[in-house]
């Protein structure tokens, strides 16, 4: 994943983190949440 994305996956409404995909980690992963770009690539791996 690049810095800076700008294809970004995610769809939250007012995402402050939209295309940033450093920052959108920092937020989820203390959570044990995976980001829209992690779904995204888990569901393009399932659908191989």
């Amino acid at each position: 994943m690049s810095e800076n994305n700008k294809n970004c996956p995610c769809n939250w409404p007012g995402c402050v983190n939209h295309g940033k995909c450093n920052a959108c980690r920092n937020n989820h992963h203390p959570y044990s949440e995976k980001t829209a770009c992690e779904k995204l690539a888990e569901k393009q791996q399932v659908a191989r």
